[in-house]
């Protein structure tokens, strides 16, 4: 199933909504991914992350105002965060579109996003104001790599003596999930037509319908629901390997 450009669009100013979805007053959980310098799991030198709070139905995902944060380079230069030559490379190696998010001080992303430059030390206010008004009291935190992109968080938040806004149990590792768990449903296919590789927002909605087409009966809040019927309307249940 392809997305039109504007469909994703209204994915990321949270307009989006399926019929059988209805808003979510207080969403679930975030879903976030970074851009890093490195691929060191606690101190890669940081790019930008995207944050984009959400709620699972059975009709597909509703997500809410996503969080576009563009990190401070010059304050890290001075810190023990790592830069990789490797990492460098594969910048250099990927078209505009990858790195315009954070190079471009005039970029607006799909659905009109815009980025919010800031410093690594002010990772936890802008979480904690994202969580506070458009989420529950401690909603899940998932990202492609728990021990990546949250690991770096947290040190980064560490670093600066700041308090990491959730709770250590909440962190979900989207990358497992989608491992160990059997596909049930088909969501969009989105391309690079559709947004640009290594947005952190745009990354962020991908990793959400990948989460949501593996989703079982709790995931979805329909934990008496039989496995069997949980396909999203209209759309085949996938078979699955005995």
């Amino acid at each position: 199933m392809a997305v039109s450009e504007t469909a994703v669009a209204a994915i990321l100013d949270g307009s989006y909504r399926t019929e059988a979805a209805a808003p979510a007053p207080r969403y679930d959980a975030i879903m976030t991914d970074i851009e890093t310098l490195a691929l060191h799991p606690g101190q890669a030198f940081l790019l930008s992350q995207g944050v984009v709070p959400f709620s699972l139905t059975l009709a597909g995902p509703i997500m809410g105002p996503p969080l576009l944060l563009v990190f401070d380079p010059y304050e890290q230069l001075f810190s023990e965060r790592i830069i990789d030559p490797k990492t460098r490379k594969f910048w250099r190696t990927q078209p505009p579109a990858a790195s315009a998010h954070f190079r471009d001080p005039d970029y607006v992303g799909h659905g009109g996003v815009k980025p919010t430059r800031c410093a690594v030390g002010d990772i936890a206010g802008h979480m904690s104001a994202l969580i506070e008004n458009h989420c529950v009291r401690q909603p899940e935190v998932y990202s492609q790599g728990i021990v990546f992109d949250l690991g770096n968080l947290t040190s980064a938040m560490a670093d600066s003596d700041q308090v990491v806004p959730w709770q250590y149990w909440a962190a979900t590792d989207c990358r497992t999930l989608r491992r160990k768990l059997p596909k049930l449903r088909e969501g969009p296919q989105l391309t690079p037509a559709d947004g640009a590789a290594h947005d952190p927002i745009f990354d962020s909605v991908k990793q959400i319908w990948a989460l949501w087409e593996v989703a079982t009966p709790a995931m979805l809040g329909l934990e008496n629901l039989p496995t069997t019927t949980l396909s999203a309307p209209g759309t085949p249940l996938l078979e699955t390997v005995a």
